[in-house]
């Protein structure tokens, strides 16, 4: 009889301590998830650094954000996440949803272009004086003319991206024996491009 009695204390005693553990881990967990949350709040629109790559060409390197199924779910309203709600894929529970992101390009140059004299067949058939200018490379088109005090420009823009995802330790003494920590970089091969910041974020689901 006593032996029985053990056995169920036992039984109790490891089925308590599981529970224990369970509930430990699972406010460890809301606890995680509440700092990530004020941590994404409170961030910058970006932590984008840039370098100059093995190429010459400027890069942004940014590092790689976390959050958890849930906080996505809750901050999908935060205006750093309101554009996941355009595409068509993703869920209304957002669970076949791996990744985000967001790249701000602005493209900017000085030209300083020749004008050539031309005319321009009016819609009464009549010739008007017109001057025109025009720059074009393998990525970039500008061209136009230019009728009284009205310009007309015609401008392509070619914007090819190359980007990796990496992951780097931590530097410790000098040595990169720390933590990992992932990372994005970005550039483009078109040199009126520069890349002003992005922001990728990884959705943890364990």
């Amino acid at each position: 009889m006593e032996l029985k009695i053990i056995a169920v204390a036992i039984i109790i005693i490891s089925v308590l301590g599981g529970l224990v553990v369970m509930e430990e881990k699972k406010i460890a967990q809301l606890h995680k998830e509440r700092e990530q949350a004020l941590a994404f709040a409170n961030a910058e629109t970006s932590n984008t650094t840039f370098y100059k790559n093995k190429l010459g060409r400027e890069t942004a390197k940014t590092e790689l954000l976390d959050l958890t199924l849930r906080n996505t779910r809750e901050l999908r309203d935060n205006e750093r996440l309101v554009y996941l709600g355009q595409f068509a894929g993703i869920n209304q529970r957002l669970n076949n949803l791996d990744e985000m992101s967001q790249i701000h390009l602005r493209f900017f140059r000085n030209f300083k272009l020749p004008l050539r004299d031309t005319v321009m067949l009016n819609i009464d058939s009549t010739l008007l004086p017109a001057k025109v200018f025009s720059y074009k490379d393998s990525l970039n088109i500008v061209q136009g003319t230019i009728q009284g005090k009205e310009i007309q420009p015609h401008i392509e823009i070619k914007v090819p991206l190359q980007g990796v995802v990496y992951w780097q330790r931590k530097k410790i003494l000098g040595l990169r024996i720390g933590r990992k920590k992932w990372y994005s970089d970005i550039t483009s091969v078109n040199p009126f491009v520069k890349i002003t910041s992005q922001e990728l974020i990884r959705v943890n689901k364990k």
